[in-house]
């Protein structure tokens, strides 16, 4: 884990690398599929949801999508559930904000024949990274954390927790223990410095420096004393030797010479054959030196001279052909009537929207026509009046119409009133014959003798309150108060029957029953003569209406009920007849404007002699401006082809003087001899090219040969041109059979040299007095020295004893300090701190209590240890923040062995954590997400199904 820190040199946001998790989302991972979370605050996030909701299936999703797949378990471990099967894919993507601005990152997973594939991409600011840039990208905000460290320390569940072997292991642990740990190498001292002292001299051993040293003191003196009797037989060797060694001092240059003149000989015989070709070579070279002049690209150019001037002369022709098409062109004539008529056919083109405007209109308005006749005779159908009339009655219906209007509405209105008054007597008299004739029932049953009874009889009373009902009923609904007291009458004669005693009430009954009868019977008498009254009334209104209608001219036989409705329809007959005649005057004036513009169209194409219509007189203008426009083109393209034919005359006449001076360089009188000249000039060139290559070599070889003289090619010549090839070889043979002489004697004087050294060394190893005198005075000073430095480390063990023991008593390191913190928070202060000995990296617990002995781990509950453990992970990631890293917290189900007080304590330390962390707590307890929300409110809170 080599990011923890790296502080300074940090350069993502919050202080360093890292990054907060903003959403994510999961195509297909395990039992997962589509599934989306987020936004996630940056704060304490609980993740709630019941078991197999996919809780920790999230977590290793979040973990592979930083690190990908692990590898492969080996033969014999379980499956990993989180990994896809031969053909799956797997994968999805999350969005991190980061100190640069939010990237997406995504991966997918797939498992193939005994390997696994995968992809990962990152995109930022819109730009997608390739995977080598991404992987780098990724692992710079990781802070190089790895893997193990992040699933040990940052995302961890309640197994994880649990084991401190895990927090021991690697470089987690060495930061577990020793950050801010300022004296934490001092037992690695301590023992060095044992160590060096042990080797130096220990009572208990005899191998020791110390040991050694004088052992190997005894021995360099016993030798020094055989050696100082050997002083014989080495003068004359190391004369003899001297003298080898001049000898073969002088053999070397002699040797050196002969075999140098041996290879100018064999050199220059080598050389022989090749400098007699040069020789020849170079004579035809100077004969045919008079091609040296001959133009190097004589016969491209003439090539090319001549296509120029073939080009030109097809180009003439072409030139002179558009001009004479031009120029014909220029002859014909112009329809000047047309042109000087441009302003009238323009200005009637600049009509002619309008014109088309206005048959839009015309055929607009034509519609509306038809549509406002077709309402007009359907609201005479409605109206029940002739189509013709409906002028007529529109003309009625103007001034005064109101008054009138008022009136008839009078004369239905009392018609329906009186009608209605009518009907509702007649249909009160209705519900009097129905009383009569249930008040006569009622009658009957109460004189009936038989049976004693305790009562009335049932029916009766039942009877009775009914028709009591019926009156209520009637008098609500229409009308006058008489029928309610009717009916609460009947109503209280049928309670009266219903409480009666028995038959001593039967004859008070049947009094008050003839009383009810006479009331009845002088009401109905008074409701017939109402419903005559009403009758008439109702008639003499219907008279007056029909004779208003008359007056008026509306339909014979309008009922009352139709009058209202009728008007209404009558109300849109002025505005629908002066609607038809706007658009008749509209569409009069639009057919005039229109029969305006054809007739001038028409005069205006029989001056100018064209087809009648405003299209064939823009055409025909169209064609005139043309054709001017053609003549007056064709003026100006004749003058630059003019132009151009003077310019190609003087480029012919050009090339014409280059191919003449061409020639001339070339010797030749016409451009036929050219070719074949040209050939000779260039095997002339080959014969020259090999003649320099030719010498180029001879150069080399006579370098060899002669490495310091001024021209070593002349130098060859001279001597080859000089000498015998018969003498050559004879010398050359000479020369290295004197080579092989000084080569065997310099071979003899090597072999006897290395003899006689061997014999001086020989000896030379027999004296040795000076060296073992200096091995004995080195010995003896080692000595020394070991004593002293064993003496010295020996004070420092003692002096470093005395400071550990007040080093482990006053200093912790910082990320232990923390942890005792939050160790008492969780616990409500029954341990108050948490510590490790110097150099030791078991932990010690120091309960709250004064004299109480320090435990282990293993000795304190489950719950106490993962609350131990919790908070020396939340100590450590603090320690990775101030050192310049945040990475999100994800923590599993870690509270569950929490009692409720610890676990409330616990989640206000993970509120204050989270301030400056981004933690992900993940439950399926509802009693911890009810205590956050209590402990925590600001605590973001999302439901996994």
């Amino acid at each position: 884990m080599t990011g923890a820190g790296r502080g300074p040199e940090a350069t993502e946001a919050w202080g360093g690398w890292g990054f907060r998790l903003r959403s994510l989302v999961v195509r297909r991972f395990a039992a997962l599929g589509d599934l989306r979370l987020g936004p996630f605050a940056p704060g304490l996030t609980l993740l709630a949801g019941p078991n197999e909701a996919g809780k920790s299936t999230l977590l290793a999703f979040w973990v592979d999508m930083l690190y990908d797949l692990p590898a492969p378990s080996r033969a014999g471990e379980a499956a990993d559930p989180y990994r896809p099967g031969p053909g799956e894919e797997w994968g999805g993507e999350v969005e991190l904000e980061t100190g640069l601005g939010r990237i997406r990152l995504g991966r997918s997973f797939q498992q193939g024949r005994g390997r696994r594939r995968g992809r990962i991409w990152l995109e930022r600011g819109g730009r997608t990274q390739e995977e080598a840039e991404a992987e780098a990208e990724l692992s710079r905000l990781l802070g190089q954390v790895e893997r193990s460290d992040y699933t040990t320390v940052f995302a961890f569940s309640l197994a994880e927790l649990a084991a401190l072997r895990q927090i021991d292991a690697g470089e987690v642990g060495k930061r577990i223990y020793s950050a801010g740990f300022g004296a934490a190498e001092v037992p690695a001292v301590e023992e060095e410095l044992e160590r060096r002292r042990s080797q130096i001299w220990t009572a208990r051993s005899r191998t020791r420096d110390l040991d050694r040293l004088l052992v190997e003191l005894t021995e360099v003196e016993r030798e020094l004393g055989a050696a100082r009797s050997e002083l014989e037989e080495l003068e004359p060797l190391r004369r003899e030797r001297e003298r080898v060694e001049e000898e073969v001092r002088q053999l070397e240059p002699r040797l050196a010479e002969a075999e140098a003149e041996a290879r100018r000989l064999r050199r220059l015989l080598d050389l022989r054959g090749r400098w007699q070709e040069w020789r020849l070579v170079a004579g035809e070279v100077e004969a045919g030196r008079r091609w040296a002049a001959f133009p190097a690209e004589a016969a491209e150019r003439l090539e090319e001279l001549q296509r120029e001037l073939g080009r030109l002369e097809s180009r003439r022709r072409e030139l002179r052909a558009a001009m004479d098409a031009r120029k014909s062109l220029l002859e014909e004539a112009l329809p000047e009537a047309v042109l000087a008529a441009a302003d009238e056919v323009e200005a009637l083109l600049r009509e002619l929207p309008e014109e088309q405007r206005r048959q839009a209109a015309l055929e607009e308005r034509a519609g509306r026509l038809e549509e406002l006749r077709r309402e007009e005779a359907a609201l005479a159908a409605r109206l029940r009046l002739d189509p013709d009339e409906l002028s007529s009655l529109a003309r009625r219906l103007g001034e005064g119409w109101a008054e009138a209007e008022a009136e008839g509405r009078k004369l239905a209105r009392e018609a329906l009133q009186a009608r209605d008054r009518a009907e509702a007597a007649r249909r009160r008299l209705e519900e009097l014959e129905l009383g009569e004739r249930q008040a006569a029932v009622t009658a009957a049953e109460g004189g009936e003798e038989g049976a004693p009874r305790a009562g009335p009889p049932a029916a009766a009373s039942l009877a009775l309150g009914l028709a009591g009902l019926v009156a209520l009923a009637v008098a609500l609904l229409h009308g006058p108060a008489w029928t309610g007291w009717i009916g609460l009458l009947a109503l209280a004669v049928a309670l009266a029957l219903a409480l009666a005693p028995g038959r001593r009430h039967e004859a008070e009954l049947r009094l008050r029953l003839e009383r009810e009868r006479l009331l009845l019977e002088q009401e109905r008498r008074r409701l017939a003569e109402v419903r005559a009254a009403a009758g008439r009334e109702a008639e003499e209104a219907l008279a007056g209406l029909a004779s208003w209608c008359r007056q008026r001219g509306l339909p014979a036989g309008l009922a009352p009920e139709e009058l209202e409705s009728w008007l209404l329809e009558a109300r849109r007959l002025p505005g629908l007849v002066a609607g038809r005649r706007r658009l008749e005057q509209e569409q009069a004036a639009l057919r005039q404007a229109s029969q305006d513009f054809a007739a001038r169209v028409a005069a205006l194409a029989e001056r100018l002699g064209a087809p009648p219509g405003v299209e064939a007189l823009r055409r025909r203008l169209e064609d005139a401006r043309e054709r001017r426009k053609r003549r007056e083109e064709a003026a100006r393209e004749l003058r630059a082809l003019e132009a151009e034919l003077a310019g190609l005359e003087e480029e012919s006449a050009a090339r014409e003087a280059a191919l003449r001076g061409l020639l001339e360089r070339a010797g030749v009188e016409e451009a036929a001899e050219l070719p074949g000249a040209a050939e000779q000039a260039a095997r002339w060139r080959q014969r020259e090219a090999y003649l320099q290559r030719i010498e180029g070599e001879l150069r080399a070889g006579a370098l060899d040969v002669w490495p310091a003289a001024a021209d070593p090619l002349a130098e060859l010549d001279r001597q080859l041109a000089a000498a015998d090839p018969a003498r050559l070889e004879a010398e050359e043979q000479a020369a290295a059979r004197a080579v092989e002489e000084l080569r065997a004697r310099r071979d003899r004087a090597h072999q006897r040299l290395g003899e006689l050294r061997l014999q001086v060394e020989q000896l030379e190893r027999s004296r040795r007095v000076a060296e073992l005198e200096d091995r004995e005075a080195g010995l003896r000073a080692r000595l020394e020295a070991c004593a002293a430095e064993w003496r010295r480390l020996t004070l420092a063990l003692e002096l470093l004893a005395v400071a550990r023991d007040r080093f482990e008593r006053e200093r912790q390191p910082a990320v232990l300090q923390s942890a005792s913190r939050l160790f008492a928070r969780f616990t409500g202060g029954r341990y108050e701190a948490v510590r490790v000995a110097l150099g030791d990296r078991r932990l010690r617990v120091y309960p709250g209590r004064a004299g109480a002995p320090p435990l282990q781990p293993w000795q304190l509950s489950r719950g106490t240890q993962e609350q131990l453990y919790l908070a020396m992970r939340l100590a450590y990631i603090e320690e990775v923040r101030r050192n310049g890293g945040s990475l999100p917290v994800v923590i599993d189900d870690a509270l569950a062995d929490f009692d409720p007080a610890r676990l409330r304590a616990a989640l206000r330390a993970l509120g204050e954590f989270a301030r400056g962390h981004q933690v992900l707590l993940f439950t399926c307890h509802p009693h911890v997400v009810e205590a956050a929300r209590e402990e925590v409110p600001e605590a973001q809170v999302l439901e996994l199904a």
